[in-house]
């Protein structure tokens, strides 16, 4: 058990996650489990005995999805994945969702590095408490508009100005060592973040933060924009 999930071992062949907790964490037990399931010899022979079985099951539910809409496959979830706006986002599936619809300023990278994203580049000043960010503004939002660094200033202000739904979601893993986070509630601006131009964002910290690239990089700093009707725009993939 990490945290609050868990993963459940059958003899007859499933494996499966119990409950919602950390996703990382979580996520590489299941993977070294999984290792361990599809190797192990025993559990190899009491699969086997259900094989055929669970192959003719699988293509009969596909077939079944596939008649119903040639151009729609409905894929099940185990619980629903929680809100979809980014600064909420608190849960795995919903990371998973989020982060094919809206980008952040920087991504994790295949080897944990923080690679380029809605940033195209930044720098660190010497004294480590200021970042400039140069923002790409080719990258378009769903509704064809181009992104710059005004959405990125207005998605994490309007982001911190919501009620987070659960303790450990919200902006403010990060944003609390800016400039101006102390005076938020009373100016709903933060002064440390600073929009030289459309393509070029500066962020101010009050003290060193290390991790403060990683943190950034999350789903939850999806950059978005916001119609009249309330309908959000990000310039993912999908």
């Amino acid at each position: 058990m990490f945290g609050h999930q868990g993963v459940v071992i059958s003899s007859d062949g499933p494996l499966k996650v119990s409950s919602r907790a950390d996703y990382v964490v979580g996520n590489i037990f299941i993977t070294s489990l999984l290792c361990l399931f599809l190797n192990d010899k025993v559990y190899k022979n009491l699969r086997d005995q259900q094989k055929t079985m669970n192959k003719l099951i699988f293509f009969l539910m596909v077939s079944l999805m596939v008649g119903c809409s040639k151009e729609e496959l409905k894929i099940g979830y185990l619980a629903h994945w929680g809100s979809l706006i980014p600064p909420l986002q608190n849960t795995a599936y919903a990371d998973e969702i989020i982060g094919v619809e809206f980008e952040s300023l920087v991504t994790n990278g295949k080897n944990g590095e923080n690679t380029p994203s809605i940033a195209r580049s930044w720098e660190l000043s010497p004294d480590r408490l200021e970042y400039t960010f140069n923002i790409d503004t080719t990258k378009v939002f769903s509704d064809g508009s181009s992104v710059t660094a005004h959405d990125v200033k207005r998605s994490w202000e309007n982001g911190l100005a919501l009620t987070p739904i659960v303790a450990n979601s919200g902006l403010k893993d990060a944003l609390s060592f800016t400039d101006g986070f102390d005076e938020f509630d009373t100016t709903r601006k933060l002064s440390g973040v600073i929009v030289e131009s459309d393509e070029v964002l500066k962020v101010r910290l009050k003290h060193p933060f290390r991790m403060f690239l990683t943190f950034i990089s999350g789903s939850r700093y999806g950059v978005y924009k916001i119609d009249k009707n309330g309908t959000y725009y990000g310039t993912g993939t999908h």
